[in-house]
């Protein structure tokens, strides 16, 4: 089975280094498992995927 994980982060309304400090422990995990695909962002500026 695979997952797909999407975020959205408005950049005007949220302090972006606060919110990745609190994800990085998870991200980390998920790296560990050696089960992550693609890990990327889209630059602030992206409208759409």
């Amino acid at each position: 089975m695979k997952y797909l994980c999407l975020d959205y982060l408005d950049p005007q309304k949220a302090e972006i280094d606060a919110v990745m400090s609190e994800c990085q422990p998870y991200l980390e995990e998920f790296h560990k498992s050696d089960r992550v695909i693609l890990d990327a962002g889209p630059a602030l500026e992206a409208k759409c995927l």
